[in-house]
């Protein structure tokens, strides 16, 4: 029985973990540039398509760590529209997980009476379907008398749904999305039907300042979460810092603290603190970002590495202004 009931228990976990950790894995990498990760709204906001590849590392120093790399498109097709994909894979030990989200978006903008383009004032509507894969590699598991592990391969298919809405006025915006609308009923190992709903609140704002083409302009902006079933909520505080050579070659870096500011699982403080730099050249885009936990929960090694490159694209139907920071 003991034996059952240790295997139960592993899957959910394993199952539960795994689920959460497309959201957590995948919002990070907003932090560069890449708001349309977060916020379905935000595909083709901006003037320029991007393409993005990222892969990150956990826990150098530990043998078989967690890794999880993702590869991403949005941009602007016709006048108004807005589309997205978003490719992931994530390991972590014997489970893996693999899926996409697909995206669409509609943009209602204005200009103001003299047209230009820092008078832009931008609406947008968007939503995102995922389809995932999870699975667990129960074969290098050690106990073969075990009638509860059975050496193969257990998987599951699942799919979900993400809506938001984001605004851009000038040098301000905002976005507010709610993720995972879809909750999952499954059948476990054990032939236990459950159901998991991790819907999620989460809403950002921030401001840029100083000279967007020339010299240095500043991004401070937040983050709100608001994990529906665990009334867990969590507030990101960034800063980014730009310096613009010319319109075309910039370099930044910033930093955001994830503060746990409520939680009905634990009542420990945990910060998670992310760091990152990044420079556009041309058409061409690189990044670096590390994260650490720090707080009254440590985690020894408890880090990640975390590299970025890409591309941006202009189109003959891409309309020659853009608002640079986030889009």
């Amino acid at each position: 029985m003991m034996k059952y009931s240790f295997c139960f228990i592993f899957t959910i976990c394993a199952y539960f973990s795994i689920k959460a950790q497309n959201i957590e894995a995948i919002y990070v990498h907003y932090l560069p540039d890449n708001y349309f990760l977060v916020h379905p709204a935000m595909a083709g906001a901006g003037a320029l398509s991007k393409i993005r590849l990222t892969t990150r590392k956990y826990w150098l120093t530990q043998e078989n760590s967690p890794f999880f790399q993702t590869a991403t498109y949005h941009g602007r097709i016709f006048d108004n529209n807005g589309v997205g994909v978003t490719i992931f894979n994530d390991q972590n030990g014997n489970t893996y997980q693999r899926g996409a989200y697909l995206t669409y978006a509609y943009h209602i903008e204005s200009f103001g009476r003299r047209r230009r383009r820092r008078d832009l004032n931008l609406l947008s509507f968007g939503a995102t379907v995922g389809i995932f894969e999870t699975r667990i590699d129960e074969s290098k598991f050690n106990d073969p008398n075990d009638p509860a592990i059975n050496r193969g391969v257990n998987g599951l298919s699942y799919y979900n749904l993400d809506t938001g809405l984001a605004y851009n006025y000038k040098r301000f915006f905002a976005q507010l999305t709610v993720k995972n609308l879809l909750g999952i009923e499954n059948k476990n190992a054990l032939q236990v039907i459950d159901f998991f709903s991790d819907a999620r609140i989460l809403t950002s704002a921030g401001y840029i300042f100083g000279n967007q083409n020339k010299g240095f302009s500043y991004e401070p902006s937040f983050l709100f979460q608001h994990k529906v079933k665990f009334s867990e909520i969590s507030f990101d505080t960034n800063i980014k810092v730009i310096y613009s050579y010319n319109p075309t070659f910039r370099v930044w870096g910033g930093i955001s603290a994830q503060n746990a500011l409520q939680s009905a699982r634990t009542s420990k403080n945990i910060i998670f603190i992310t760091p990152f730099v990044g420079v556009d050249y041309n058409k061409l885009f690189f990044s670096y970002v590390y994260g650490q936990f720090i707080g009254d929960i440590n985690f020894s090694g408890g880090n990640f590495h975390q590299v970025g490159v890409g591309v941006n694209l202009q189109g003959k139907r891409t309309r020659k202004y853009y608002v640079k920071g986030i889009l």
